[in-house]
């Protein structure tokens, strides 16, 4: 049995934009192969030059008193020169070995920018939330943020370890070749996948991004969920969540 199911918060082909009036250019790549367990992001903010960048705004998202069951993947944003992706991966294949491969990239190089006056507030509420299920939000409040949010579940009998297997490669993020988790990246494992230099970010006036978080969260749902929430500038933020459930024991 072969069967894939994913939910994105964006679409999934390359999205290239200048912006008019202004140099620079933001890119935004998300491609998914569920037969091989791939999932490839890239996200580039770069050579953008602009004079009294600003704003007001707040962006909210009320789960209170709700439920979900099944599938729920959101990306919201208050603010100019953004990426936000999010993406729910379910893979079903009981009767094969499998590895994940997840390879992300985040590029933000030589912007220069002015903040002129801004608020922007993030706003999460998750009182009595409740059901079960896989969940993914992003949620920003600022300028020239990359954000990506993944929850990736799979069933297989275990990772690809045989001689004629294709093994995990370094590029797995958080992950061994084995298939194996981590918990944490080196120095270098974090600059090879989110880059940034020579970016200046001024600020011309008094300026406030607030993300918050309010209510009891999640303690009454069952599953996997992976929330982000940023603020401010400049911000390149990665949640990657996976999960394998060995069908082979």
């Amino acid at each position: 049995m072969r069967l894939g199911r994913i939910t994105c918060g964006v679409l999934l082909l390359m999205v290239l934009w200048p912006i008019e009036g202004l140099s620079g250019g933001s890119s935004q790549d998300v491609k998914v192969d569920t037969q091989k367990g791939y999932l490839g992001v890239q996200q580039g903010l770069a050579e953008f030059n602009i004079a009294g960048l600003g704003g007001e705004g707040t962006v909210s998202l009320n789960l209170t008193n709700s439920s979900i069951r099944g599938l729920y993947n959101t990306s919201a944003g208050i603010g100019s020169m953004k990426n936000q992706a999010s993406v729910i991966l379910v893979n079903l294949l009981p009767n094969q070995y499998f590895s994940p491969f997840t390879s992300t990239l985040q590029i933000m190089n030589n912007n220069q920018v002015s903040l002129g006056e801004y608020d922007y507030i993030s706003r999460l509420q998750a009182n009595s939330l409740q059901g079960s299920g896989l969940v993914a939000i992003n949620l920003s409040a600022g300028n020239f943020n990359n954000q990506f949010t993944c929850v990736a579940l799979h069933f297989s009998k275990g990772p690809l370890n045989s001689p004629n297997s294709p093994v995990v490669s370094s590029a797995h993020l958080g992950g061994t070749a084995n298939g194996e988790g981590l918990v944490a990246l080196t120095n270098a494992q974090l600059q090879a996948v989110a880059a940034a230099s020579g970016n200046i970010f001024t600020e011309l006036a008094k300026g406030r991004a607030m993300a918050l978080v309010e209510g009891d969260g999640f303690k009454d749902f069952s599953g996997l969920v992976a929330i982000t929430t940023l603020a401010g500038h400049g911000n390149q933020v990665q949640n990657n969540l996976q999960m394998t459930i060995n069908t082979g024991r």
